[in-house]
């Protein structure tokens, strides 16, 4: 948002000093659990005046939403078995180390996600185990950079701890672990992962007009459905098709001052994200879907930067980007550029805060001038 300050001289156009200042509006923490319950309400009160929908009795879109998700394909699974299968003997870990890392992953667990988590954690074992010189007989410590990095979880509050721990201090492998693996499988194999009403209000950035919009193009789908007499409900992989398909849709429609620039933004960042996300040992659990650069580079935009001022002015007018300044991560104050709702979805990315990749104010200016 834009606030305006009076000045007795007026000039054309504005000035940062004189009239203009990022003043945030959001909450620096918000209840997810809330916005969903007011999303639910929302549709509820739709659904009571859609005749179509009360002729059938039904009166929420939840109850035509399929928590099921489909078997992935026999090949696809072969090649995550074999993968795992390479990464062992390469690593040449014992089968008691093996086995005590599938002792972390919870056994109800559909096959493909096990397999998924199981070579994350193949991953984080090889990189904390000292490796043999080939040139002498001794043994490399692990340097402090290869160390695995943990990050807050905005919604919770959790801290997700670097994964530098023997096996024996694990009890189980953490949910941001499971849900990374599962990001990973849809990037790999169009696996669904934008399914289920919670996915859906996490996805409007707790704002009803564009819950209302993502919303829309499932309801359109079910109404379409009911016309033709067809089953009124959706599967996993129709949720997540439609509504992939519904946010690039959105991104694509924008128009406003600045919006060739702040999809060259959006675009950079996902870039950045999806690299960080698709890392084999997931470092940041669930991924990133934010970029970050040192406060200080923030405080001085209007010297460092000034063509992106008014690129992230209308970037947070539209909801393409939040900001989140003064977070403190690793003994350093960054500020945050996190992706909103519909341009995390259409990058399939974490719906969740608090992974972000580092880089400098430079970059994000290079990326809208590209």
């Amino acid at each position: 948002a834009i606030s305006e300050v009076e000045e007795d001289e007026t000039t054309p156009g504005t000035n940062y000093e004189r009239d203009r200042t990022i003043k945030l509006l959001q909450g620096e923490k918000r209840e997810r659990r809330h916005f969903r319950s007011i999303a639910r309400d929302v549709c509820k009160r739709y659904f009571s005046v859609m005749p179509a929908f009360q002729m059938r009795g039904i009166d929420s879109l939840n109850v035509c939403l399929s928590p099921r998700l489909p078997p992935l394909a026999k090949t696809d699974l072969q090649k995550l078995e074999e993968r795992n299968i390479t990464l062992i003997e390469d690593t040449r870990f014992s089968t008691e180390t093996v086995e005590s890392l599938k002792s972390l992953i919870p056994e109800s667990l559909p096959e493909e996600e096990a397999k998924a988590v199981l070579h994350i954690l193949l991953q984080r074992e090889k990189r904390k185990t000292p490796q043999v010189d080939l040139f002498a007989d001794i043994y490399k410590s692990p340097t402090e950079e290869d160390d695995e990095l943990g990050y807050e979880n905005e919604e919770d509050g959790e801290i997700v701890e670097a994964s530098n721990v023997s096996i024996d201090q694990r009890k189980q492998v953490k949910p941001a672990v499971i849900t990374g693996a599962a990001i990973q499988l849809t990037h790999q194999f169009d696996r669904p992962f934008y399914h289920s009403f919670d996915r859906l209000a996490d996805a409007s950035s707790d704002n009803i007009e564009r819950f209302i919009s993502l919303a829309g193009a499932w309801v359109d789908e079910l109404e379409t459905r009911l016309l033709r007499n067809r089953s009124v409900e959706l599967d996993a992989k129709q949720q997540h098709t439609i509504l992939t398909n519904r946010a690039n849709e959105l991104m694509h429609q924008w128009d406003f001052p600045h919006c060739d620039s702040v999809r060259k933004l959006i675009r950079f960042i996902a870039t950045r994200c999806i690299a960080k996300t698709m890392e084999p040992n997931a470092p940041l659990g669930e991924g990133a879907n934010a970029f970050g650069i040192p406060q200080d580079d923030m405080n001085r935009i209007e010297e460092k930067a000034p063509e992106l001022v008014p690129v992230i002015h209308y970037a947070i007018a539209y909801n393409a980007i939040y900001l989140k300044e003064n977070y403190i991560c690793k003994n350093r104050q960054w500020c945050l550029f996190q992706l909103g709702g519909v341009p995390i979805v259409a990058n399939r990315l974490t719906l969740s805060r608090g992974g972000f990749c580092e880089g400098g104010i430079r970059d994000l200016l290079e990326s809208i001038k590209k």
